[in-house]
């Protein structure tokens, strides 16, 4: 079982999980859907509140989000196909940053991939 990358908590209470790849990976979508789910189950469990990762902020009751986020020139060419193998009441956002992010990272584009 690999980790996840990172679990965030955005300013509104929702739970994110961010998936990061520097180079093509024909997993990325399917690595980040298997990530919201182990998340969720914790989630509903109460485990990550009574865990206080977060300290005291309040986390929704709302299944997380994922964040897909990799170079623009670096995404799989299967990406979007396997993109739309996922369910619907997952919100998978992709996030395509610079190429030079080592330099600073920027977000040239975002979008909702299922």
């Amino acid at each position: 079982m690999r980790p996840i990358d990172l679990l965030a908590l955005r300013q509104d209470g929702r739970l994110v999980v961010i998936e990061l790849k520097v180079f093509e990976d024909r997993e990325h979508v399917l690595q980040g859907a298997d990530y919201w789910q182990r998340v969720e189950a914790h989630r509903c469990r109460g485990h990550i509140s009574r865990a206080k990762l977060f300290g005291d902020r309040p986390i929704r009751d709302q299944s997380p989000l994922v964040y897909l986020v990799a170079p623009t020139l670096r995404v799989h060419p299967s990406f979007h196909s396997l993109a739309r193998c996922i369910a619907h009441d997952i919100e998978i956002y992709r996030f395509d940053i610079n190429e030079d992010w080592r330099a600073g990272v920027r977000v040239m584009r975002r979008m909702r991939v299922n």
